[in-house]
């Protein structure tokens, strides 16, 4: 009887161990989302440039597009 309850003692406190570890990642990463929101206000990403596409370079596409499967259903 002895046994059981020492081993009944050490899978609480094991499974208290995990609980509290999992308790304490969970602020960390709390804290960590609030400095790395605080950082990207005083530091923020560069934005990438967004290239617009033209009507002519459309064309181009069109028709470079039609050779190509032109060339290829030739075969």
């Amino acid at each position: 009887m002895e046994l059981l309850e020492k081993g009944l003692e050490l899978m609480v406190m094991g499974m208290g161990m995990v609980f509290s570890f999992l308790i304490i990642l969970l602020i960390v990463m709390k804290v960590l989302a609030v400095v790395v929101r605080v950082l990207n206000k005083y530091f923020p990403e560069p934005v990438a440039k967004v290239q617009t596409i033209t009507k002519n370079s459309d064309d181009k596409i069109k028709k470079v597009l039609a050779i190509a499967l032109a060339k290829h259903f030739a075969k």
